[in-house]
């Protein structure tokens, strides 16, 4: 019988009725009603934390969009071409903000809230149909509505939470396409792409999955998806490379140059950031009992494996993986677990960060959390075949995760009353946009302006400036600096004779320039912070040529100096 006779034959038979399909279950209307809870209660929070966590790096992108959409290009300053931003599409997709005439900070809020319950709901979708059904599906998607740092970081106008987004995406689209391999060949490595020009990150999760894929190669997989992925993924991310090359006479962007030193200092710092602000917070017992009873999981116990072979679901015909055979769940824990390693080491090389909300490690925090909650569906499964061992093991494994997320949460909001966040953060932020507005208003437009707060302050000034820590100055960015490691990431670079050299207009102290009082010249000196900000306060210079003025404010007595006049 031919091809077309027999493609006659389908299309002439009778459609046979579809089998019903069956009525959900009451337990699992009630998950899902819980998960609806939850992004319920994460709207809330979201609302009530509205404009309390603006980030002041965020306006860093938006003052680049601002200048593309105005058709002066992707610059700080029109006519000098740094980059000193790490989240070139987020700022890229900020300029049709400007072009609809929307305040770039609300829409940015916003996107990053709807994307922080995306995670949400895309956490639980993953656990109830790929790691198994029950209520077990709803802990990684309650520990992250209730982690504070968060939603914090969800309402900051930053890249974060549309990075954490795509980190997960590509997570589950590689994992799909082993299971599978039905999915579309190298989804995995286009959702990857994405995420590498949303922050230079990226390149780390394609490294981690270009070697687990690698592995299984040597193992016998076949090689073609590899390498289609390969190339996918190089087609989409080297266009970004060499143009930032010839657009900025430079690989890699500038922030990436006054951040990272290659001192033993950084990474002592990056160390202490990953102890304290990171595993401190989450709590050690919490990491390492999660970490112990994953790589138990792993192991070919047959005991052990013997009780999880129910939770897991066989691959369907056509998989190509030969990297835990049968196994796909396990082969998901596994990798979630060498993708938050890799970025735990990574984070603290790099030399960590300032924040206290802990934002470097926001984007695999989701597969953190999901590891709890498969550490728990685990000991479930293993506590033993009677329905009371199951409950005794289940109620022993949550009181104990739900006591160490109480404590963690405790800590992180000590830490936040001590410094008084959110409230400082958004009080600052109205400081620096009242002075940025003052010198829109008072200064004519091509005044220079030397600062070393490069966010909202020069967003609302609308003026040029010199940033006097470097990070969109190619100068002081590039400059060696030998106590690298030593002060806060991003803030230890500097050249005050170089900054005066540049003959500012303006020249403002980041701790000295708003008092409630009249401030003598010492006190003004005294807030100097930096390299550049102390370089200069020691310099005759500022003295011979600069003038301390003072001007009362409503926000208080605005304190600068500016440059005399030439006689």
């Amino acid at each position: 019988m031919s091809a077309g006779s027999r493609r006659r034959r389908r299309r002439s038979a009778p459609a046979t009725s579809a089998a019903p399909r069956a009525k959900p279950s009451r337990a699992s209307i009630l998950r899902w009603a819980g998960v609806l809870g939850l992004v319920g209660i994460g709207i809330l929070s979201r609302y009530r934390y509205f404009n309390y966590c603006m980030h002041d790096d965020a306006f860093i992108s938006f003052r680049y969009a601002r200048h593309l959409a105005r058709g002066d290009g992707l610059v700080m300053n029109p006519g000098e071409r740094v980059e000193g931003i790490t989240n070139f599409l987020w700022t890229l997709l900020a300029a049709p903000v400007f072009v609809l005439a929307l305040d770039p900070a609300q829409v940015a809020q916003i996107a990053g809230a709807i994307l922080s319950l995306l995670l949400v709901w895309a956490l639980f979708l993953y656990g109830e149909r790929r790691l198994g059904r029950g209520w077990h599906s709803l802990i990684a998607p309650a520990f992250l509505v209730g982690n504070m740092a968060f939603l914090m970081e969800s309402l900051s106008g930053l890249e974060t939470m549309a990075f954490t987004l795509f980190l997960f995406a590509t997570f589950v689209a590689f994992l799909e396409e082993r299971r599978t391999a039905r999915l579309r060949p190298g989804l995995w490595a286009a959702l990857c792409a994405a995420a590498t020009l949303l922050r230079p990150e990226g390149m780390l999760l394609f490294g981690v999955l270009f070697a687990w894929s690698l592995w299984g190669v040597v193992r016998g997989d076949p090689a073609r998806r590899l390498v289609r992925a390969t190339l996918l993924f190089t087609l989409l991310v080297l266009p970004l490379f060499v143009w930032r090359y010839l657009y900025y006479d430079a690989w890699l962007p500038n922030t990436f140059y006054t951040k990272v030193g290659y001192t033993l200092a950084q990474v002592e710092r990056g160390w202490r950031y990953t102890v304290y602000a990171f595993a401190y917070g989450m709590t050690w017992p919490f990491l390492i009992v999660t970490a112990a009873l994953t790589l138990l999981a792993l192991l070919p116990l047959r005991a052990i494996v013997s009780r999880l072979a129910r939770l897991e679901t066989p691959r369907a015909a056509g998989s190509d993986t030969r990297l835990f055979h049968a196994r796909p769940r396990a082969e998901a824990l596994a990798l979630a677990l060498l993708l938050s390693a890799t970025y735990v080491l990574y984070v603290t090389v790099v030399g960590g960060d300032y924040e206290p909300t802990v934002r470097f490690y926001m984007p695999v925090l989701p597969l953190l959390y999901l590891l709890f909650q498969e550490t728990m569906r685990s000991v479930t499964a293993v506590a033993g075949a009677s329905r009371r061992g199951r409950a005794f093991g289940t109620a022993i494994a949550l009181l104990g995760f739900a006591a160490a997320f109480v404590a963690s949460e405790e800590r992180f909001l000590k830490m936040l009353n001590r410094r008084g966040w959110p409230l400082t953060r958004m009080e600052h932020h109205r400081e620096l946009r009242f002075v940025g507005e003052w010198l829109r208003h008072n200064t004519p437009p091509q005044s220079l302006i030397a600062v070393s707060s490069i966010g909202a302050l020069p967003y609302f000034a609308e003026r040029p400036i010199v940033d006097m820590m470097g990070l969109t100055d190619a100068h002081i960015g590039r400059r060696r600096m030998e106590q690298m490691g030593q002060g806060a990431a991003g803030h230890e670079k500097g050249d005050g004779a170089y900054v005066l050299g540049r003959r500012p207009d303006v020249i403002l102290f980041d701790k000295g320039h708003l008092f409630d009082h009249e401030a003598s010249l010492e006190e003004v000196l005294s807030g100097a912070r930096g390299v550049s900000e102390l370089d200069i306060a020691r310099s005759r210079e500022l003295r011979q040529r600069y003038d301390l003025r003072r001007v009362a404010t409503p926000a208080g007595v605005l304190h600068y100096f500016a440059r005399k006049k030439a006689r």
